[in-house]
């Protein structure tokens, strides 16, 4: 438990009455000093309006006092005030941040040491998202060098240690951004500063996510990315010194490191924080560029035009919602099931994926429109459009919700189909099963989503057979031999090499499932990107597996 949860608030309110106006600046140190000594006696502040005004007075002479002393005192009350009130000090960011932001300024070693722990104890104290938006205004306002290497000092020394689903939403592509931009400036200490906030970042969220976002300049300097990079492990070891300490702190005052760190957004693991890196985007409205003719005569102004969708697309990770998209993934799903042309429609049928992707749950009132045209599609044998269609389904699947194709699944085997449109549909079950948590199995499914499946295992087609074992294998995967047992037909239970490969398809399935991760593991610890969050279907990005032959 936190010591400061078992102190007595105080009220200081009445033993304010202290003249802070004094012509003389020892006076006025005096009278600093004593409110700094009341505030050391009180850790614990009970909250009052009266704070405001004289937060206000040490605001003012943290500005404008001529004598550094005095500055640096009334800094260090203020530093009393944000550990005393904690979130309470909130009110108050917005008054002191921007102030200390602008005295940074000044190199005296006595102020800015002031600064700093004022500073840290703010961001420690209150919240970094209430400090977020000012550190973007203060980088994007005229800075000198001290002001923007101690402003990426204190970027470094947030993200050492700020877990990465504290990162406050749409922050980071205009801090790298403005970071990136440092890295190239002619002070040698903003530079060095920026590649230590960088690093800090890149601790936080991983390479990978950082590579989203910092500038293409940057990120081919070899030499700059070294210094990201050591700065990156030196955030680490630090990050975990200061996480001993805590841990040291504990043992000896029974203090929670846990619930200190719920304050201060200190955690070990930090850089090894499920992030996923769409959240950390900023949503693209691209429906104004979509004025793009997929309508001529020749087929290669039809793909040259779904080639610049596509590059659209891949520039915007993370689409924002828009009403305009229903007429162009509408044009797109027309070509995908009526353009003679195998190129053209696996084009349309990228980008759609590239929808799904970027739109994520949003992708689903697409679904109903897209899917059975997918399926119908399954009946082309062609590789070119065959890899584009199990691409596109596999990543409405991962990207919106199994429980959004089920139904379409049934209906689709449940019609007329030729053996490849079956044996696709099997193989796309197998995939989805192979890695779906049998609590999310849609209700209502397996019965007779098994018996379509057993049916098709005497079938005459020995792509179809095949595949369909491999479906009821990634089933008995997910629910079990004995689960599996009550939906499977008579017929096939009984014979022996037909479960025979279903069951090697269950071990085939689990093997995979274990790879994936592990994958997934592997991306989270090099990257921060959330293998939770981008299952918000419950399946990871499926991987196509034929059937043996």
């Amino acid at each position: 438990m936190d010591p400061y949860d078992l102190i007595e608030p105080v009220d200081i309110s009445s033993k304010l009455n202290i003249n802070f106006e004094s012509q003389k600046w020892q006076e006025r140190k005096e009278a600093f000093d004593a409110l700094q000594q009341l505030l050391l006696q009180s850790p614990r502040l009970a909250d009052s309006p009266n704070y405001r005004e004289v937060i206000e007075h040490l605001t003012k002479a943290m500005a404008n006092d001529a004598n550094i002393i005095v500055a640096a005192s009334a800094t260090k009350c203020v530093m009393f005030f944000a550990k005393g009130l904690r979130s309470k000090f909130t009110p108050y960011v917005s008054m002191v941040v921007p102030v200390i932001f602008t005295k940074f300024k000044e190199k005296k070693q006595l102020l800015r040491d002031a600064l700093v722990e004022c500073i840290d104890g703010i961001a420690t104290y209150t919240s970094f998202d209430h400090l977020s938006k000012l550190v973007l205004e203060t980088l994007s306002s005229k800075q000198n060098p001290s002001q923007k290497s101690q402003t990426n000092l204190f970027i470094y020394r947030v993200f050492r240690i700020l877990p990465a689903n504290d990162i406050p939403k749409g922050l980071l592509k205009d801090l790298v951004a403005i970071l990136s931009k440092h890295g190239s400036d002619a002070d040698p200490e903003v530079r060095d500063s920026s590649f230590a906030a960088l690093g800090a970042i890149m601790k936080c969220i991983g390479e990978k996510a950082l590579g989203c976002f910092i500038s293409p300049e940057l990120a081919k300097d070899t030499s700059k990315m070294a210094k990201v990079t050591e700065y990156q492990d030196k955030a680490m070891s630090e990050a975990a010194v200061i996480t001993q300490n805590q841990a040291r702190a504990t043992d000896l005052s029974g203090t929670s490191s846990s619930n200190r760190q719920s304050e201060s957004g200190t955690q070990q693991n930090a850089c090894k924080n499920e992030v996923d890196l769409w959240d950390l985007m900023e949503p693209a409205d691209i429906s104004s560029k979509l004025n793009i003719n997929f309508e001529s005569q020749k087929w290669q102004e039809r793909k040259e035009a779904l080639d610049a969708l596509q590059q659209l697309l891949l520039q915007s990770p993370r689409l924002a919602e828009s009403p305009n998209y229903r007429e162009v993934i509408g044009r797109l799903t027309k070509t995908i099931a009526n353009d003679a042309n195998i190129i053209v429609a696996a084009s349309a049928t990228k980008c759609v994926m590239f929808f799904a992707k970027g739109l994520r749950s949003k992708f689903t009132p697409y679904v109903s429109m897209v899917v059975p045209v997918i399926f119908t599609k399954f009946k082309e044998k062609k590789q070119l459009l065959r890899d584009a269609l199990v691409e596109c389904i596999d990543g409405i699947a991962t990207y919106t919700s199994f429980d959004h194709l089920s139904k379409l699944v049934l209906e689709t085997l449940s019609s007329k189909q030729n053996p490849s449109q079956k044996s696709q549909t099997n193989l796309f079950i197998y995939r989805v099963f192979r890695i779906l948590p049998a609590n999310d199995i849609p209700k209502g499914l397996l019965k007779d989503l098994v018996a379509i499946l057993s049916k098709h295992g005497s079938d005459a087609d020995p792509e179809v057979r095949d595949s369909s074992f491999a479906a009821l294998g990634a089933i008995m995967k997910c629910i079990g031999e004995k689960a599996l047992g009550c939906f499977i037909s008579p017929e096939l239970a009984k014979d022996t090499s037909k479960m025979a490969k279903v069951t090697e398809y269950q071990d085939k399935a689990m093997s995979e499932a274990a790879v994936i991760t592990q994958n997934q593991a592997r991306a989270t610890d090099l990257s921060g990107t959330s293998s939770s969050n981008r299952q918000r279907s419950r399946i990871p990005r499926l991987i196509r597996v034929e059937p043996k032959k």
